[in-house]
């Protein structure tokens, strides 16, 4: 029963837009006097109080410039080391950015073009995509259009353990048990295996190891001195303890995983780095590195060269695109054992934010009074979401459940036991996640009979309904979300306590 719970968190937490969270407050640089980026760093230090455990670093780029800078909390509490600007952490899959831009310098230089077929490259994809192979280019692949399943077939894992110079034989062998269960050239459906194939095919186009590739031709020439996908003695002195979360004290996983290696999960998520080096990188998003290692104009371009993904946002090459009205951010975020991370900026106003913290808890809110803080042409947005959050908050308050709650969970339980969803009514990821498991599901339901009764337990902080649901010999308990409209937007169930 919990296999439809973990398929919508993982869906939901790969494709959720990471801005900010922020550790106990320990500021190790100032800002520079201007009133918009003493207001963003009062958001910045408020928020950063919320977490008692762990590290954070936080930037902000402005046309191209490191504007400030500051850090918090520890970086190591039992040495009592505190963190700086020069603390490293795991960036995850914001490595995507650096890959996809390593795909676009390989282009530049004549070696690969972005319609060249992928099985051409990687031929462990062939037996995914078919024989013969659907076809399928290195820009599908780029943008997550290759119709891959999220990660290979590994319940084991021993694909994704392994040090640095194994990732190639575990991606090769990971690849040959990936599934694509879906269409190709289609919305985006996010894939960490789809960007392991893509640094295999940027690697053998090349004819250079991609880890030397990504330093050589992007990292290096704009000096990102701190960016490795393998930390020496220096690197390692300087890494932040992760944990798992910033209200615990548990870091023995994080350790672990430090140790052991990603495997095969290295062009999708393996790099470390500092938020000084994200400042380069985003700079030279912006078009303004000193010595760019891609003509700006094919960077820019990029930029405007995005797809349809399926819970709304857009895919570019490297990057994830999210639009509030008129107004847009471009970049990545990273999640990996103990760390998370985040790096979007607005191409139009050229401001942008970088959060690299030390607990998988940080970095993930939508920290959107900063930008508002920083331009003006962000306020109606961080308007619209006070009103929002404000709304949010009466709810929970008053414990005041959706009018038509009860109803919709009804619905969508019955149809799911008659294996006819009402996908019209049900947000695209949570529709995605159904249609792709609906054989599953279907059995799973109407193996449990009709709902006997639905009981309201209350609305949760985050403003999420939680009903209790009793069948014959059974009893569930479900937290849903859903829009103005009333479309079932999220909805995650477990055995009821």
């Amino acid at each position: 029963m919990r296999i439809f719970a973990m398929i919508h968190r993982a869906v939901r937490a790969s494709l959720a837009v990471a801005l900010f969270s922020f550790a106990c407050p320990a500021p190790t640089a100032a800002m520079v006097g201007d009133p918009g980026l003493e207001a963003a760093a009062r958001i910045i230090d408020a928020e950063a109080a919320r977490h008692p455990n762990g590290s954070m670093t936080v930037a902000i780029v402005v046309r191209g410039d490191l504007a400030w800078v500051r850090s918090y909390g520890f970086a190591d509490a039992q040495g009592q080391v505190p963190a700086t600007p020069d603390t490293v952490y795991r960036i995850g899959s914001i490595t995507k950015q650096v890959t996809g831009f390593a795909l676009l310098r390989l282009v530049a230089d004549g070696g690969a073009r972005l319609d060249d077929p992928v099985v051409r490259l990687v031929p462990e994809l062939r037996a995914a995509l078919g024989d013969p192979a659907a076809p399928v280019d290195l820009l599908a692949l780029a943008t997550h259009r290759a119709g891959l399943a999220r990660e290979p077939d590994d319940p084991d894992h021993v694909y994704s353990t392994g040090q640095i110079d194994q990732w190639r034989a575990l991606a090769s062998e990971a690849l040959q048990h990936t599934r694509a269960p879906f269409a190709p050239n289609d919305r985006g459906r996010y894939s960490n295996i789809g960007y392991a194939a893509l640094g295999l095919a940027i690697e053998r186009a090349s004819g250079s190891p991609y880890v030397d590739f990504v330093h050589d031709r992007i990292t290096a020439p704009l000096g990102m001195s701190s960016t490795t996908f393998h930390l020496d003695d220096d690197g390692l002195a300087r890494l932040a303890v992760g944990y798992r979360s910033s209200a615990g004290t548990d870091t023995a996983e994080a350790a672990s995983e430090v140790a052991g290696g990603r495997g095969y999960r290295v062009p999708n998520g393996g790099l470390f780095s500092t938020a000084a080096d994200l400042a380069r990188f985003m700079a030279f998003e912006m078009g303004k590195a000193p010595r760019s290692p891609i003509h700006p104009a094919l960077v820019a371009d990029n930029f405007n060269r995005r797809y349809p993904a399926v819970d709304g946002g857009l895919f570019g090459v490297g990057f994830a695109e999210v639009t509030y009205g008129q107004r847009r951010l471009v970049g990545h975020s990273g999640l990996t054992t103990g760390y998370a991370s985040s790096a979007y900026f607005d191409p139009d106003e050229q401001i942008g934010v970088i959060c690299l913290g030390s607990a998988e808890d940080m970095c993930q809110s939508r920290f959107i009074d900063v930008y508002a803080a920083l331009s003006p042409a962000w306020l109606p947005v961080a308007e619209a979401r006070r009103a929002e959050q404000a709304a949010i908050a009466l709810r929970v308050r008053e414990q005041q459940p959706y009018e038509q709650g009860e109803a919709v969970l009804r619905q969508f339980i019955a149809r799911l036991a008659d294996g006819r969803p009402d996908y019209d009514r049900l947000g695209p990821v949570l529709g995605d996640a159904v249609r792709d498991n609906l054989a599953l599901l279907q059995g799973q339901f109407s193996a449990l009979g009709p709902v006997h009764s639905i009981e309201f337990a209350g609305v949760e902080s985050g403003g999420a309904d939680v009903y209790r649901v009793r069948f014959a010999d059974s009893a569930m308990e479900w937290r849903i979300t859903l829009t103005g409209e009333g479309v079932l937007e999220t909805a995650t169930m477990r055995p009821a306590p």
